[in-house]
């Protein structure tokens, strides 16, 4: 993915909160808006199913 997240876009966009971010096994509190994805992060979500569904498309770009 390589690009800096909008923690509180996804969250306006889709009503989910991001609860952790795991990189390589490690998980971390949720980051600041300046925090970068890397392609291999595990994103944990919280949400209904529908918004769940709509983050995640929105992840995968």
């Amino acid at each position: 993915m390589g690009r800096t997240f909008i923690w509180s876009y996804l969250t306006r966009k889709t009503g989910v909160c991001i609860a952790t971010v795991y990189r390589k096994g490690v998980g971390m509190m949720v980051p600041d808006g300046d925090f970068t994805l890397e392609r291999d992060d595990i994103v944990q979500m919280v949400g209904k199913v529908h918004s769940l569904k709509e983050a995640e498309a929105e992840l995968r770009g």
